[in-house]
């Protein structure tokens, strides 16, 4: 049996963003979700589910910010600012596409109301920097309309989830059961036809005690 380490960083960067106890556990949860359906994928007839059917991430990630959500106590979709931003620098609104700088100031200005104290304006630029960094990274700042739009799937497959438990699909019960888009009829009908039904569970509540 293989042994597998779950390595989450600690360094200054991350200890300036404040993260509350129950985000921290937030973010865990969310990285567990990738490494149990990994694990499980793997252990199903069909290999495949260890490393992702076709266009699996919109799922993966939709159902790891949903755990986390369920952490948090966050409501509604996640990553939506992360969605607007990545929108404003493709021009969805107004077919003008921005470069980084732009977009900067647009998150900037959103954000905003969150850091209403002096001394938080170096965090709030840290946090503004961390969502444009992610956004532009492998991209060239000056260029516009070209951008990683991976924060677009986050916000897709989140929805997705929640539309599945709002209605109690069977879906819930298999959604760590490997690398697969519960929102995707095809790989529906892949598991169902694999005899997959049910997949392992994280005990939330033993999590939550004493947060």
């Amino acid at each position: 049996m293989t042994r597998q380490c779950l390595v989450v960083p600690h360094d200054q960067f991350i200890a300036q963003r404040r993260l509350k106890k129950r985000e921290a556990v937030g973010l865990v949860v969310h990285e567990l979700a990738h490494v149990v359906r990994a694990v499980s994928g793997r252990r199903q007839a069909l290999k495949l589910l260890g490393s992702g059917l076709a266009s699996y991430q919109r799922g993966e990630e939709g159902v790891a910010t949903f755990l986390e959500q369920q952490v948090t106590g966050a409501r509604g979709h996640a990553r939506m600012l992360r969605h607007l931003a990545a929108s404003y620098s493709l021009g969805v609104l107004d077919a003008r596409p921005r470069p980084f700088g732009e977009v900067f100031v647009f998150v900037r200005e959103l954000l905003q109301s969150r850091y209403r104290k002096e001394q938080d304006e170096e965090l709030l630029d840290h946090e503004v920097w961390r969502i444009c960094v992610r956004l532009f990274r492998g991209c060239s700042p000056h260029s516009a309309s070209i951008v990683l739009t991976s924060p677009i799937i986050y916000r897709e497959g989140n929805a997705c989830v929640w539309d599945l438990a709002s209605r109690n699909d069977r879906e819930m019960r298999r959604l760590l059961s490997g690398k697969y888009d519960p929102g995707n009829a095809v790989h529906q009908r892949a598991m169902d036809e694999l005899g997959i039904y049910t997949g392992p569970q994280i005990d939330l509540d033993n999590l939550l005690v004493g947060l």
